[in-house]
């Protein structure tokens, strides 16, 4: 396709917007240490995938387009493998060990749950 650079640039945009915004607004709820922003935003992204996973197999001609904004680009804009890594491991520096554990527990099975839902959903 060949504008499908230019559907995963709008969507990459427009999920770093929203990863910036319900950040800022998570990360201001300090509770365990743990930085839900970053928690909020991949566990949104994982069952935003699941259900366009499921949704797009189901679609017809408009397949690319959905792949490339909403899989790629929103998906890859609003979560964030790196920040999760750096936030791990500063409260891995900090010491802050029960917080870093429950973190990345959260992370995997809330993560791999929500991507179950939403494909469900689908």
């Amino acid at each position: 396709m060949k504008l499908s650079w230019l559907y995963i640039f709008l969507g990459g945009g427009l999920g770093s917007l929203c990863r910036y915004y319900l950040s800022n607004l998570l990360n201001s709820k300090q509770l365990y240490g743990i930085p839900w922003g970053t928690l909020g935003s991949n566990v949104l992204a994982c069952f935003i995938l699941g259900f366009a996973f499921c949704k797009v197999g189901k679609m017809s001609d408009q397949n690319d387009i959905w792949i490339y904004f909403i899989s790629i680009g929103f998906c890859g804009g609003f979560s964030t493998f790196s920040t999760f890594s750096k936030e791990n491991y500063e409260l891995f520096a900090s010491g802050a060990y029960g917080a870093l554990f429950l973190y990345l527990a959260l992370s995997l099975i809330l993560g791999f749950l929500a991507f179950l839902g939403g494909y469900t959903l689908g």
